[in-house]
């Protein structure tokens, strides 16, 4: 067996098991670096998504105010109305 595996040393001779905990520390450091990144990438998409809708909003409104002002331009004011822009609600 020691000739497929070489000599046995004692782990504490050359300070080997420092090196070894080192590497697993160096290992472990690179797991949660990777799921930090994961997380910041996740957060990131969110973020955009969250953009995304509140543009939609507001182009919606947009939309929906002209539209209503298109339609009832003529009408308002023999009805004694008005649209918001803001709301687009009635007062």
């Amino acid at each position: 067996m020691e000739q497929i595996f070489g000599q046995k040393k004692e782990a504490s001779e050359n300070g080997e098991h420092w090196l070894t905990i080192s590497d697993l520390m160096a290992g472990l450091m690179m797991v949660f670096l990777f799921i930090a990144i994961v997380f910041m990438l996740h957060t990131q998409k969110e973020n955009e998504k969250i953009k995304s809708v509140a543009v939609a909003y507001q182009e919606n409104q947009v939309a929906i105010y002209d539209a209503l002002m298109d339609e009832f331009r003529d009408d308002l004011p023999e009805w004694g109305a008005e649209i918001h822009q803001e709301t687009c609600k009635s007062p």
